[in-house]
């Protein structure tokens, strides 16, 4: 009966392990993570002062963004 608990805490160390990684590669929301849009990188950048607003703009029309986002320069 000894030797079986050592072995019983090695299955859930590795258990947890497992779980562990998986639920790193999760976003909050419990989705699986996705890289962020070229549009989502652009307002980023954007909002930083990275860029100004007319490369801003030019570059949204560029990438065929649609109509602008609230909050959006026009």
């Amino acid at each position: 009966m000894f030797g079986l608990f050592p072995l019983l805490l090695l299955i859930a160390v590795i258990v947890g392990a497992v779980m562990l990684a998986r639920s790193a590669g999760r976003s909050r929301t419990g989705g699986p993570s996705r890289p962020p849009s070229a549009l989502e990188l652009l307002n980023a950048r954007y909002a930083r002062g990275e860029i100004g607003r007319d490369e801003y703009l030019r570059t949204r029309a560029d990438i065929g963004a649609g109509s602008p986002q609230p909050g959006a320069p026009t």
